[in-house]
């Protein structure tokens, strides 16, 4: 990512990270959105300086800045996205307890409920990274897949797979409270890969 951006730019980048919907009424409300943020909130807007985009001129912001502005914007994005509220703030609380956690445990209770929530995330260490073709043939056999719905977005899939991989190894609470991690973790706990294909519309 660039040091200084456009916010067009960065929603484009977000876009790109995030998925997020691409149509003109939904990208129109996120840009308003973010520039309420970086005028109100941040007050970064008025004394922006100015580049020239093609005919015209564009505000362009430290990338900090823009980051500010996203993790300001994350509930509102992650309600674009359709994320499970309660899942997300589920996560992020588990998340703090991990960050807080010391590693001198007192009692057995902590010790069991430490280890629980160690032996969870190992699992998920455990998995690889690259989707398996068990795992691609248990989703199309169960779907008749080619019949009556999407090829399977494996690229996402495995890119949903990778996020969570290393935000998980990293275990940084910062990377685990980010809308790409949650996204994607909610996306793998969908039943049967529902989050990689869609239902063919008849012609």
């Amino acid at each position: 990512m660039k040091n200084e951006m456009t916010l067009r730019e960065y929603i484009n980048y977000l876009n790109t990270i995030l998925h997020l919907p691409t149509t003109e009424k939904i990208q129109k409300k996120i840009l308003k959105k973010f520039e309420r943020t970086l005028k109100d909130d941040l007050q970064a807007w008025d004394n922006a300086k100015k580049i020239k985009v093609k005919k015209t001129f564009a505000k362009v912001f430290p990338s900090s800045v823009l980051d500010n502005a996203y993790k300001l914007n994350e509930n509102y994005l992650s309600q674009i996205l359709k994320l499970n509220s309660d899942e997300v703030e589920h996560q992020k609380q588990f998340n703090e307890w991990m960050n807080n956690t010391q590693p001198d445990i007192v009692t057995e209770e902590e010790f069991k409920k430490y280890q629980e929530i160690f032996q969870e995330q190992n699992e998920l260490y455990n998995k690889h990274i690259k989707v398996s073709l068990e795992e691609q043939n248990n989703v199309m056999l169960k779907a008749i897949f080619e019949k009556f719905f999407t090829p399977l977005d494996i690229k996402r899939w495995e890119e949903d797979k990778n996020i969570v991989y290393h935000a998980e190894l990293e275990n940084n609470i910062e990377t685990l409270n980010d809308l790409r991690y949650i996204q994607a973790k909610q996306n793998l706990n969908q039943e049967n890969g529902k989050a990689y294909y869609q239902v063919k519309v008849k012609d």
